[in-house]
């Protein structure tokens, strides 16, 4: 049976566990994340490794910023950006800006660097320029 299918059942085990006994709605969360929190103490050790994984895999994806970014993928960002029509800071060609560029916002005045700008205004550019 697939570790998904295990977890559903154990967490909705423990969810029917918690809500059986006759105790105020703060008590029966408490006993709802005990619960919870022995389960998965009971993962096995690969489990738990995957779980971890998964986690670990989301922090990789948001690591990436313009300071890792090689002058090959910039160069592929500004042909991407070319080829979809947009100027260079992913915007319709005619964009007006106040101050000139949206790379700097006057409210916090904080600035941005241009590539940093569009990883965050495009967060799957990265995987559309490997195509």
């Amino acid at each position: 049976m697939p570790i998904k299918i295990k977890f559903f059942i154990l967490f909705l085990a423990a969810f029917i566990l918690a809500g059986c006994q006759t105790v105020g709605l703060n008590d029966g969360l408490k006993i709802l994340d005990d619960n919870l929190g022995k389960t998965l103490n009971n993962f096995q050790g690969g489990q738990q490794n995957s779980v971890l994984d998964l986690f670990n895999k989301k922090n990789e994806k948001a690591s990436t910023t313009a300071e890792t970014l090689t002058a090959e993928q910039k160069n592929k960002i500004d042909d991407w950006l070319e080829k979809k029509g947009l100027n260079k800071y992913g915007d319709a060609k005619n964009a007006v800006y106040t101050g000139g560029t949206p790379l700097f916002d006057e409210k916090t005045g904080k600035a941005f660097e241009r590539y940093e700008y569009i990883l965050n205004k495009f967060p799957n550019i990265l995987q559309a320029i490997k195509n």
